[in-house]
């Protein structure tokens, strides 16, 4: 039994070097595809962040809160390689409640290498708020996300059996263009 489980242990940690070398592979073959800074679409907020994500979680009757973002900067780091940072425009993530009041789930779907969901706790202040990703899948861990009045930062790390190999991302979304209640 102890053989089956160190076998599958290795196994599982040559998938989690696949997913990193392929996550590593899409953010540098898609560098060439950003925009500069220079380029990016003017956001034009007509309301807070902060504001509407603690409206849309207290008091909105709908189960399902889809934003728009007008830019995504994805910046990434890994032990020993210098910082890389690619700007998609045109981003969306996806917030549900859940049957427990003082929680929500967003859905990130960045199209890199894979989508994933996280837990929140639905006590957003009005002005700047920082708390943990709860229940982030693996090989994800230490999230956390912050929401500022123009913007929402995502940060996490993508674990790796070998801990040089760990990957630090964080997603700044900025410009909400779009809101869509379901």
């Amino acid at each position: 039994m102890r053989i089956r489980l160190i076998v599958f242990g290795h196994i599982v940690g040559f998938f989690v070097v696949i997913l990193l070398y392929l996550y590593y592979q899409i953010l540098r073959s898609t560098m060439h595809k950003s925009l500069p800074t220079a380029h990016r679409l003017p956001a034009t907020p007509t309301t807070h962040l902060n504001t509407l994500l603690k409206t849309f979680l207290d008091q909105d009757a709908h189960k399902t809160l889809n934003l728009l973002f007008a830019t995504q900067e994805i910046h990434n780091h890994s032990l020993g390689q210098p910082p890389k940072t690619l700007v998609r425009q045109h981003r969306k993530l996806t917030i549900y409640k859940t049957p427990y009041p003082y929680l929500a789930q967003m859905l990130v779907t960045d199209g890199l290498g894979f989508n994933f969901d996280f837990y929140f706790s639905t006590a957003i202040a009005r002005s700047y708020h920082l708390d943990a990703m709860l229940r982030l899948p693996k090989p994800l861990c230490k999230g956390y996300f912050e929401v500022h009045p123009q913007q929402l930062v995502l940060g996490f790390t993508i674990t790796a059996p070998n801990a040089a190999h760990a990957i630090s991302v964080r997603h700044v979304y900025t410009g909400v263009r779009a809101l869509k209640n379901h």
